[in-house]
């Protein structure tokens, strides 16, 4: 299964249920953008940490992608809950995307078109509307995606969504649809 969205490499790696993984179905209503606060560490790394979470409860967080410059990562089905709003309202209704933070601005840029790219098929697939893509931060308050909303590298919420709402990718589409929902009653 190797495909790409955006100039990313996808790697599917659905987590099992565990300390953090719920493995509850849920109708997906939105898209949570978050950044991971771990400055320099790439997907995988974020990915693995998640994964390690799930067996030994170190921290009961989890999302369904994580993204950076070369890679995304996918740990959950669209349509399964995760642990990533801080609420109920956000987990049991929102897919959770964590964009990895870099101090080189060209490769955190690569990782916000990445994550543009993503979510642009995501919303396609799901029928979301631009509204339905939210902060971290519109959920409980959070200061997060972090440098999104400070604006680092000139790069703001604002910009960020801008970029969404321009002429939607649709290259993924086959993909998303094959993968993210192929077999997943099966999931335990």
């Amino acid at each position: 299964n190797e495909s790409v969205i955006g100039s990313a490499k996808v790697i599917v790696d659905i987590l099992p249920g565990g300390k953090v993984i719920p493995n509850v179905k849920m109708n997906p209503t939105s898209i949570t953008v978050h950044q991971t606060g771990n400055v320099g560490a790439p997907a995988k790394n974020n990915h693995n940490y998640m994964k390690n979470c799930n067996r030994t409860g170190e921290r009961k967080a989890s999302w369904h992608f994580t993204v950076d410059d070369k890679e995304i990562y996918q740990a959950q089905s669209t349509n399964y809950r995760t642990w990533h709003a801080g609420n109920a309202a956000g987990n049991n209704t929102s897919i959770g995307i964590e964009i990895c933070m870099f101090e080189d601005s060209a490769r955190q840029k690569k990782a916000y078109d990445n994550a543009i790219a993503l979510i642009k098929v995501l919303m396609q697939f799901h029928g979301f509307s631009i509204n339905q893509v939210k902060r971290h931060k519109d959920w409980t308050g959070k200061h997060c995606p972090a440098w999104l909303i400070e604006g680092k590298f000139g790069y703001t919420w604002d910009w960020f969504k801008a970029e969404i709402v321009k002429k939607p990718n649709t290259s993924a589409l086959p993909y998303v649809v094959k993968v993210i929902y192929e077999g997943q009653d099966g999931l335990n």
